[in-house]
This record gives structure tokens, C-alpha cells and sequence, in this order.
């Protein structure tokens, strides 16, 4: 699903709003990758970017994510289990049947909109679930804060909301690698024998 086909315009604007912050972007992206890696971070951040400046997160816009990512070539339809995208996933597993080296091309071409898409649903459900949880009257009262506008109280609220889905829906799977590792030892042992 993406998220300019989330039903709410208003969670989407949210999280647009939430998001254009550079900060909290790369600290919820942090969380959401499960990295401390500046670099990383920040390539992801540019990659989310350059597809926001395409129009890919605007739901009146309709772009498609095309960007390159050199990990998920290689690593095919284990990058998007690494990275707990799994209809990507599937989508590049059926690809692999059907012809293999064009599923490494698909792969790379989707490696960071599956990611980023995900990172962009994952905070949309999260805040989704908060506000059906919480009336703005209770936020506001939380936050006891009377010097802040009401847009700063929202922005507050979904980045605490943003931030308990991403801790809870990313981070990575390390059943891949281990998967590649033992296929290459049994490549090597087989060329060896």
C-alpha cells in the first residue's frame, strides 16, 4: 500500500508536516532502519527527499518511487527481508522465477521506495492509532504547555506516536543473512568438492 493511498488526507498531511522537519525525520528514520550510521541514515534521508521533491508522497501526485539502491541489487529479495518489506519481497521472489537477473534489476530500482514507503505507513498507522486513542483535549493536557500553538501540539503528538511504531514495526531481520551465509559456505564447499 502507499501512502498516498492512505484514507486519511489529514494523517498524510501529518506526516508530511512531521517529516519536512530534517531532525525528526533522521531520528525516526534512525529508529525505523534500526542504525546509529550517520551515513545511513543520511542516504536514506536523501533518497526520502529526492522522491518527496517527485511528488511521490503527495496523494494528488501520481509518481512512482524509482531510485537506485546497490544493496537490495545485490542482495535481491533478501534486502526487503532484511529490511521487513515483505510484499517487496514476494514481488521480487516471483520476479527471480520468471527471469533472474531482471529481479536483481527490480530489486535495486525499488530498494529505497519500499523502505522509505514502509518508513512513511509505519508513522501514518502509528499516528492513526494514537489519535483513535487519544482526543486532541487529552493531548493538549499531557502536555501542559500553554506557549505552544496547536499545529506544535499535533507535530509533538505524532512524533511520539511515529516513534512507538517505528520502535515497534522496523528495525531489521537477521534471518537473511544467516541464509546467505550458509548459502555461500555450501557454494564453496560444493565448488571445493
Amino acid at each position: 500500500m502507499r501512502l498516498n493511498s492512505y484514507n486519511s488526507r489529514d494523517i498524510i498531511d501529518i506526516v508530511n508536516a512531521l517529516l519536512e522537519d530534517e531532525n525528526a525525520c533522521k531520528t525516526l528514520l534512525s529508529i525505523y532502519l534500526d542504525t546509529k550510521s550517520e551515513t545511513t541514515i543520511n542516504r536514506y534521508y536523501e533518497a526520502y527527499e529526492n522522491l518527496r521533491e517527485k511528488g511521490h508522497f503527495d496523494p494528488d501526485e501520481k509518481a512512482f518511487g524509482i531510485s537506485w539502491h546497490w544493496g537490495s541489487f545485490l542482495g535481491g529479495f533478501l534486502f526487503f527481508w532484511y529490511r521487513k518489506q515483505y510484499e517487496m519481497m514476494v514481488y521480487s521472489m516471483l520476479a527471480m522465477f520468471f527471469y533472474f537477473f531482471p529481479s536483481f534489476i527490480f530489486s535495486g530500482a525499488f530498494g529505497y521506495f519500499a523502505v522509505l514507503n514502509g518508513f512513511c505507513l509505519t508513522i501514518a498507522k502509528g499516528i492513526s492509532k494514537g489519535m483513535k486513542q487519544t482526543s486532541f483535549e487529552e493531548v493538549k493536557e499531557r502536555l501542559k504547555d500553554k506557549s505552544l500553538s496547536d499545529e506544535q501540539i499535533l507535530l509533538a503528538f505524532a512524533y511520539n506516536c511515529g516513534k512507538r511504531a517505528c520502535e515497534k514495526y522496523g528495525g531489521t531481520d537477521n534471518k537473511p543473512l544467516y541464509l546467505a551465509i550458509a548459502i555461500i559456505i555450501g557454494i564453496i564447499y560444493f565448488l571445493n568438492h
